[in-house]
C-alpha cells in the first residue's frame, strides 16, 4: 500500500495536482477508509456481478473526472505479482478512460502515464513467501494495518520511481477507428488489451 502514498508524496513535493487513487473496496474500513479517502482515493468493487448499478455510476464519476482534468491514478495489472513479473493487464478500468477519452473536448486529450516502483526490499516479504507456498493471503482490516505499522520503524534500502513515455490516448483511438462509439465491443477489447500491453511494456522496461 506504499506505492499510492509514494506517487501521490512525489507529486506534492514538485507542485503537482494530486491524483484521485481507484481503491479496492477491501480497504474501506475503519478508520483506514476514511483516511484514505483524505489521501485522495475512490474505492471499487472487486466485481460488477449482478451490480447493474454500480458500474454506471462508477464510469460516470471516472468520465467527470477526466473532464475537469483531473489526473487518476489506476493500477492496470489488476493485482500484485508476489514473484516480480509483470501481471496481464486489466482492460475494465482503462475502458472507462478510454471512452472519456473519445468523448472528451476536441481540444483535451487524454494520456496514459507508465510509472514503474521498485523496492531493494520489500517490507511483505514474510507474507509473500507464506503465499508462494501456498498460503491464502490475509484479508486487510484494522488490526493488521496497526500490526503491519511496525515496518515504518525498519530501514528496507532504496526506492526508485521511473516514468515511462506517455501514450496519448486521443492519438491511438484517432488512428484506430474513425469513430469509436461505432466500433463493436470485441474490436474494442482488442484494441484495449494491445494498449495495455504497451503500458505494460514501458512499465517493465522502467523496472529495476
Amino acid at each position: 500500500h506504499l506505492d499510492y502514498l509514494l506517487i501521490s508524496s512525489q507529486f506534492h513535493a514538485m507542485g503537482l495536482a494530486l491524483p484521485h487513487v481507484v481503491a479496492g473496496d477491501n480497504l474501506l474500513f475503519f478508520p483506514f477508509g476514511v483516511i484514505m479517502r483524505r489521501c485522495g482515493a475512490f474505492f471499487i468493487k472487486r466485481s460488477f456481478k449482478n451490480e447493474p448499478i454500480f458500474p454506471v455510476v462508477f464510469a460516470r464519476y471516472v468520465k467527470q473526472l477526466i473532464r475537469d482534468e483531473f489526473p487518476v491514478e489506476f493500477f492496470i495489472e489488476g493485482g500484485r505479482s508476489r514473484t516480480g513479473k509483470l501481471l496481464p493487464p486489466k482492460i475494465g478500468m482503462l475502458g472507462i478512460v478510454a471512452d472519456a477519452a473519445a468523448n472528451n473536448r476536441p481540444d483535451r486529450k487524454v494520456s496514459l502515464l507508465p510509472i514503474s516502483i521498485s523496492y531493494e526490499q520489500i517490507a511483505e516479504g514474510n507474507s509473500y513467501a507464506h503465499e508462494l507456498t501456498g498460503g491464502k493471503k490475509k484479508t486487510e482490516s484494522f488490526g493488521t494495518m496497526l500490526r503491519a505499522s511496525s515496518v515504518l520503524k525498519k530501514r528496507f534500502g532504496k526506492v526508485y520511481l521511473r516514468v515511462g513515455e506517455p501514450i496519448v490516448l486521443n492519438h491511438e483511438i484517432e488512428s484506430y477507428c474513425s469513430n469509436w462509439k461505432d466500433i463493436s465491443s470485441e474490436d474494442k477489447r482488442e484494441f484495449l488489451f494491445e494498449v495495455g500491453e504497451r503500458v505494460m511494456y514501458e512499465i517493465g522496461q522502467n523496472m529495476l
